[in-house]
């Protein structure tokens, strides 16, 4: 009697303890989708940075800024680190990323 007890409140501590780490669990992570951007638009705007980098504008940091969005599309592998040389000045290095081949 004592050992069917005692089955009993362990599965008891099992299933209380299964349902705990099952709510605890954190609702799998969900990625935001990429907005989607027409080709000529990310020509467009990557063309305008180019410029301002050539002439080695500070402008072309407010654009980036404004930009991003369409820049994220046009350059997802190299956004980061073209903001980062753009953040920085260095125009120049900035410009090589930008005109490197997808």
């Amino acid at each position: 009697m004592f050992s069917t007890s005692l089955d009993k409140l362990i599965a008891s501590i099992h299933e209380a303890l299964d349902k705990q780490q099952a709510s605890a669990e954190p609702p799998p992570a969900t990625v935001p989708p990429t907005p989607y951007v027409e080709l000529e638009k990310q020509e467009q705007v990557c063309a305008s940075l180019r410029d301002l980098l050539k002439q080695g504008d500070t402008a072309a940091s407010d654009f980036f800024a404004a930009h991003q969005e369409v820049l994220k599309c046009a350059l997802p592998d190299k956004f980061d680190t073209l903001r980062n040389k753009i953040d920085g000045f260095d125009f120049d290095a900035a410009l090589i990323i930008l005109q490197q081949p997808t």
